[in-house]
């Protein structure tokens, strides 16, 4: 059985990911967790990610992902802030 993360209340967590959604996919249940306390590092903007896509492109893309991370973000802060109410 897998050992429960506990954090302590001046505890920080960064999470490095080598491209954009990569910090979702591997970290959700930190980021569900803890959300207030994590730092998210994205190493490349992924522009090289599909060659048949433009510069242009590429950033608008890019952009849209910046504006659903937000969102998400901001759910999960209030599931838990509702979820703390509650209990």
């Amino acid at each position: 059985m897998r050992e429960r993360i506990v954090f302590q209340d001046n505890d920080r967590i960064a999470v490095i990911a080598p491209h954009p959604d990569d910090e979702c996919l591997g970290t959700a249940a930190v980021l569900l967790l803890a959300p207030e306390r994590t730092d998210i590092y994205v190493l490349t903007d992924g522009s090289h990610g599909n060659p048949e896509k433009s510069i242009e492109e590429e950033a608008e893309i890019a952009e849209e992902k910046i504006i659903k991370e937000e969102i998400i973000i901001t759910i999960i802060t209030i599931i838990i802030i509702s979820i703390t109410i509650i209990i």
